[in-house]
């Protein structure tokens, strides 16, 4: 039997179900005249089975990412190219879905070392700094899933794996304003605020809270 740390949250296909119940209060003083009216109603629903083995009624929402991470310039120090002062620290990004201790045991993925190692201080596409930060988040197996925007090639959707897991965000960006450029990474949720913008904030440090369940239907 799995421990609780390695199950997963699943859920069973949704289904219908038909409920009864009274319309109204009885009132046993006035005979069968005071009896209530049946009335059944039908709902939608899942089983949700948590990690420690509990049932739950409702609905798993739509999968949907939670987090845009916008590649806006090519402005970011990179020691590879050999511009760059080497005691400026290098901008760098680290996201983990499910438990938060998580971040803290992987290393923080440095642009211009463990992606877009040929791009920066003006050089390269952003499209390709994009593609190499969602193959790398994914290589990571850190309880989430990035891809490239099919409508914007310059942006990562990043996606929690678990009905319930949260994603955990680390971001540090400063070496835009050596280079007078500006900011290369914008974090944003999917309704486009603004989570993350280095010119108000250098470093981030933050957790998305996903989706979930929705209850039950009414059909």
């Amino acid at each position: 039997m799995y421990s609780s740390y390695n199950r997963r949250v699943v859920a069973s296909p949704s289904f219908k179900m038909l409920v009864a119940h009274p319309n109204k209060s009885s009132d046993p003083s006035k005979g069968e005249v005071g009896n209530s009216t049946p009335l059944r109603q039908v709902f939608e629903t899942q089983v949700i089975t948590t990690e420690t083995g509990q049932g739950l009624l409702g609905n798993t929402q739509t999968k949907e990412a939670s987090l845009r991470i916008k590649v806006e310039s090519l402005d970011f120090g990179n020691a590879n190219l050999g511009n760059a002062p080497p005691y400026y620290s290098p901008d760098s990004i680290q996201i983990v879905g499910g438990e938060s201790y998580n971040i803290d045991r992987l290393n923080d993925l440095k642009a211009g070392t463990h992606f877009g190692r040929a791009e920066g201080e003006g050089v390269g596409s952003a499209d390709d700094v994009a593609a190499d930060l969602a193959l790398i988040l994914n290589d990571l197996k850190a309880g989430l899933r990035a891809e490239v925007d099919v409508n914007n090639a310059n942006h990562v959707l990043v996606y929690s794996n678990g009905i319930f897991d949260n994603l955990f965000i680390k971001v540090y960006s400063y070496s835009y304003l050596l280079l007078a450029g500006d900011p290369p990474f914008v974090l944003e949720d999917m309704n486009g605020n603004v989570l993350y913008d280095p010119a108000t904030a250098g470093s981030y440090n933050a957790f998305i809270r996903n989706g979930g369940l929705s209850p039950m239907d009414i059909s």
